[in-house]
């Protein structure tokens, strides 16, 4: 579980910072540090073969599409993670030049219009928030029969991948607990309602900052769940 923690963490690094968070984060441990840096020279690899052949168009009904390849306008670049709400892609959004977070929700959700609306009235809601401890929404995109989600993509490590590496310091609890209630009377005071706040959906930064991810999803105050 570690070095799954570890070498999620570092991918969602820039290549130039890799080298110092492994050094914190494997400090003591040079066998975990090995490990995990032969994970991304061969991940770093795999790209580099990807982008020596043309992209090819992901069809939106395999959001599992592989890397190096186009959902629309976004080149995927690698998979952040997946669970009951669909896979999350490190893409580019080659129309601004810019990373994203690229969301393709599941089939269920793109298939029911009353669900597709909802979601197009809180990605909306959810785009409006400006706090500096939530990750910003960009778009609903619609590409085909399906949706993607595109937000802000936040660098760092999750609550959880830094509660796998042990009991966090008192001073740290506080200002991450400070920063996150901070964001949600943020959110809560526009009406919004992120419903799924866990150790998966908050990012710690580098700089130390905390951002709430997900807010795509949320509801608003008096909507119909």
């Amino acid at each position: 579980r570690r070095l799954r923690a570890v070498y999620a963490a570092a991918l969602q690094r820039d290549p130039e910072e890799r080298d110092e968070y492994l050094s914190r984060a494997c400090a003591g441990q040079p066998e975990l540090r090995a490990k995990v840096a032969a994970l991304l020279r061969a991940h770093s690899e795999d790209l580099l073969a990807d982008e020596a052949v043309p992209a090819a168009t992901v069809p939106p009904s395999r959001p599992g599409g592989i890397e190096g390849t186009l959902i629309g306008p976004y080149l995927v670049r690698s998979e952040l993670g997946h669970g009951g709400m669909g896979v999350v892609y490190l893409a580019e959004d080659t129309r601004l030049s810019r990373r994203v977070a690229l969301k393709a929700l599941p089939p269920d959700v793109c298939s029911d219009p009353t669900r597709r609306e909802r979601l197009r009235l809180e990605a909306r809601a959810a785009a409006a928030l400006s706090h500096p401890g939530i990750a910003t929404v960009y778009a609903l995109e619609e590409i085909g029969n399906d949706l993607y989600l595109a937000t802000e993509y936040v660098p760092g490590e999750t609550l959880r991948a830094l509660l796998v590496s042990g009991p966090l310091p008192v001073a740290r609890v506080v200002t991450i607990g400070a920063q996150l209630s901070q964001a949600l009377a943020a959110a809560h005071s526009a009406g919004v309602i992120h419903r799924d706040v866990k150790p998966d959906n908050i990012m710690r930064t580098p700089s130390g900052a905390v951002k709430i991810l997900d807010f795509g999803l949320a509801r608003m105050e008096g909507a119909v769940s």
